[in-house]
């Protein structure tokens, strides 16, 4: 029996697969199932291994004729200490027998708890923060305030939800403010004093911090803290750290879409196109234009896959957790390159060890795809040079191009780009440059400390 299931097509499959027959009893396995449930055997009910909710979900699906709408499903079972998430798919023709594929999301399921409660320590700091932290729509709008914003301007929170800001504003220093929140609309950080007019009548100075919210390259809203007093500085960093702890939480969730859809999804379309290919084989009676059809349909999986590996890899490539910021820029300029036919120079230094990873590496990394993004929408260039280099303790990188240029104290379509790419470098305690002018290109130059820490 042994022999013969090495050379199933099951042995060929990435992951962990299991065949079984319409009554859940295991027909044939994969060395990877054996090694993730241990000790499987043929004609053995599945269901006994699995928790009683689950077996009668499998019972369930596997009752489901071939066609019916349930005919393709998935489900979560926990065995023993773990959880894992079994994916069945439809009946084969020939036999009825069913492929189940398992992934052990254990560790998935851990990462989302901590991620929530992550969440919620980042809605505490926001909430019971001692300056007015508050957060406004693109029309000057109230989204979002903590308790303090109340006790400054007066208003209940139900009242100032919705509000526009002119109402907490004197009226003398409106102007000034529209002309603030307009430079926040077009990427740039703006720090100001105005009074502030409470329900009471009264009014108070604020010192004010105006950032905008960047969601891939677009601001999409208005972070801003105002505090009674001067102390601006301590003020834009607490800023910055609430805009942090909101960066790492959609980074650890680009991590987990970008690994559900390429470890899961990419090994499900695997198998089906597996699965089209064993009926093209094992039925030769197929009429030609019934196999001609079933080879579109394998065609039309194989396009699906690499959509599915494509979209993974521009949330978040996984060479860049495995291999670090030099593998993944590797491979992410020479897809650019490729994609847009530039003549991209990729040039490390003699110091490159490999010592930029975790946080470090993911600002690199997403910095060299901002820099490349602009080059593609708005350079016109036809070279691009990246050079990067490590010492003990900084990384430095540095991306020139041989475009059209700009000046980078009045383009406004760059500031967005800038000011994100700005304000990542700065959290991490980093210097950020850019050189450019008309006609003559433009270099943008950045260090980071190789291990980040939060800086004041």
């Amino acid at each position: 029996m042994n022999a013969l299931r090495l050379h199933t097509p099951l042995e060929a499959l990435p992951g962990a697969m299991i065949r079984v027959d319409p009554q859940g009893r295991i027909r044939d396995f994969n060395r990877a199932a054996d090694g993730l449930l241990g000790r499987l055997v043929v004609d053995e009910p599945l269901g006994q291994r699995l928790d009683p909710p689950s077996a009668s979900r499998l019972v369930a699906i596997l009752a489901d004729p071939p066609g019916a709408p349930g005919a393709f499903a998935e489900f979560e079972a926990c065995i023993g200490d773990h959880r894992f998430r079994f994916a069945v798919g439809p009946s084969s023709p020939v036999d009825e027998q069913r492929v189940i594929q398992l992934a052990d999301i254990t560790k998935f399921r851990a990462l989302s708890r901590q991620l929530k409660k992550s969440e919620q320590r980042y809605h505490s700091l926001f909430l019971e923060h001692p300056d007015a932290v508050y957060s406004l729509s693109l029309d000057g709008r109230f989204l979002e305030v903590n308790r303090r914003t109340t006790e400054l301007t007066g208003y209940r929170y139900e009242q100032l939800l919705g509000q526009h800001w002119e109402a907490v504003v004197v009226e003398k220093d409106r102007a000034t403010v529209h002309q603030h929140f307009r430079r926040v609309l077009e990427g740039q950080s703006c720090s100001y004093h105005c009074r502030v007019l409470d329900r009471t009548g009264g009014e108070r100075v604020a010192q004010v911090t105006n950032v905008p919210m960047i969601v891939d390259g677009e601001v999409v809203g208005v972070f801003g803290i105002a505090q009674d007093g001067t102390e601006l500085y301590q003020s834009r960093q607490a800023l910055r750290r609430l805009y942090n702890a909101q960066e790492k939480v959609r980074e650890e969730e680009r991590r987990r879409i970008a690994r559900d859809l390429h470890d899961d999804l990419g090994q499900m379309l695997t198998a089906m196109k597996l699965d089209l290919g064993r009926v093209i084989h094992e039925l030769p009676g197929l009429p030609d234009d019934h196999v001609e059809r079933l080879r579109e349909r394998s065609y039309f999986v194989d396009e699906v896959i690499e959509k599915v590996r494509d979209i993974a890899a521009n949330l978040r490539p996984s060479i860049l957790d495995d291999l670090g910021f030099e593998a993944a820029a590797e491979w992410f300029l020479d897809q650019c390159a490729k994609r847009d036919q530039l003549d991209i120079r990729w040039q490390p230094g003699s110091g490159v060890t490999g010592q930029a990873v975790g946080e470090t590496a993911t600002v690199l990394f997403r910095i060299l795809q901002e820099c490349l993004t602009n080059i593609r929408r708005h350079a016109r260039a036809s070279r691009v040079i990246v050079r990067y280099d490590e010492s003990d303790d900084r990384a430095r990188l540095e991306v020139s191009d041989d475009g059209i240029g700009f000046i980078p104290q009045a383009t406004q379509e760059r500031g967005v780009g800038l000011t994100g790419m700005r304000e990542r470098v700065t959290m991490l305690g980093g210097t950020f440059g850019v050189e450019s002018s008309p006609g003559m290109g433009t270099r943008i130059g950045i260090t980071l400390p190789l291990e980040p820490g939060h800086h004041d």
